[in-house]
């Protein structure tokens, strides 16, 4: 009953999968290490793991606790858990039988072909992955024409490449990796004005990027210089603080920014400037 009441407490400390507690893993560990791994135990542990990002150790556990005789269900999550930890031989190792038995354009052929094309596989990871490109989850418009793309061109197919990989471009024409692909494949097809321009489009991405992440980091540190302003009643450095956050802030943080200038006018007794700051937010005015 202790060791029960303690693993309900344990379970607790990753509530909602969000929270990464290191000092109630280890106990967990140290659990497992004398206990073995019970349902309950195997249980919070996936739960610690999936909190933590623990990918290795999910598809470890989740191996050594797989059934004789396992559901197709069980045999898909632990190849895919091998494939979250970037072990594509062990995925393979599952996900290829599955594949052949449920067939092509089943979400296991899919992966199968994901697997076999990391592994360095990639002849026998393109029909897996031709047949069952619309298995692609969440939406992604650019892994199916990426990797059969890449899959071509390694075996030689050129043109079927390029064909591929500009239909991945045109779907998503900033993906710095379909790009970076497509530059490959138009310099082996000896098209070197083309590949000049896909890679002169990623060097301009990623020049992009660079300056998003600076403007980014730049919007974190004044956020924390804006809180310590107001804890110390600094108004007026707090007001200079979010001047300078409105220009680069996300439209759906502006509002709040504004909101939070016009409460530091109402401290000030700036009746007359906080009203017209709340009017500019009810009206969607650019500051």
């Amino acid at each position: 009953p202790h060791e029960e009441s303690r693993l309900a407490g344990l379970l607790a400390s990753f509530a909602g999968g969000r929270n990464c507690d290191a000092a109630a893993l280890t106990e967990l560990r140290g659990l497992r290490d004398r206990y073995g791994t019970p349902p309950s135990l195997r249980e919070a542990l996936l739960q610690a793991f999936a909190a933590c990002e623990e990918q290795e150790a999910t598809a470890e556990l989740l191996a050594a606790t797989l059934s004789p005789t396992p559901s197709t269900d069980e045999r898909l999550q632990l190849g895919a858990a091998w494939l979250r930890a970037s072990r594509y031989e062990e995925a393979t190792e599952i996900l290829l039988p599955l594949a052949q038995e449920q067939g092509p354009g089943t979400k296991a052929a899919w992966l199968a072909g994901f697997a076999l094309f990391h592994a360095g596989r990639s002849g026998e990871a393109l029909p897996w992955l031709e047949g069952a490109r619309d298995q692609v989850g969440g939406g992604n418009v650019t892994d199916a024409p990426l990797l059969i793309g890449l899959s071509l061109l390694h075996q030689g197919q050129v043109d079927r490449a390029i064909t591929e990989l500009e239909a991945g471009r045109d779907a998503a024409p900033e993906d710095r990796s379909i790009l970076s692909a497509l530059a490959r494949a138009y310099a082996t097809a000896g098209r070197g004005e083309d590949a000049e321009q896909a890679s002169a489009r990623v060097r301009e991405l990623n020049q992009t990027n660079a300056a998003q992440e600076l403007q980014m980091a730049r919007l974190s540190a004044l956020s924390s210089a804006l809180k310590t302003a107001q804890a110390e009643g600094h108004n007026d450095d707090a007001d200079r603080i979010i001047e300078e956050m409105l220009p680069m802030a996300p439209a759906q943080t502006r509002p709040k920014l504004l909101e939070l200038r016009a409460r530091l006018y109402d401290e000030d007794g700036r009746t007359e400037d906080a009203a017209a700051v709340r009017q500019q937010i009810a009206t969607g005015g650019t500051p």
